[in-house]
């Protein structure tokens, strides 16, 4: 029995180190993937505000060229 019970407790043991390390790795995957999504969350707000400021001025362009043909 007693055989039984430090098998079990090391099988237990093993198990516990594998999923720490599992956990390890995957809190550093959902780190890392979060640094990465703010960064280009942060990169897509600027191109789109960049977008817009561009469409808005193309409108103007082309609005004060079609008034100069007229």
């Amino acid at each position: 029995m007693d055989m039984r019970r430090k098998a079990k407790i090391a099988a237990i043991k093993a198990r516990l180190e594998f999923y720490e390390a599992e956990k390890r790795v995957l809190l550093g995957a959902v780190t890392s993937t979060q640094v990465n999504l703010a960064d280009i969350h942060g990169r897509i707000e600027r191109v789109h505000k960049d977008l817009r400021l561009l469409a808005r001025d193309l409108e103007i362009q082309e609005k004060l060229e079609s008034d100069e043909w007229n």
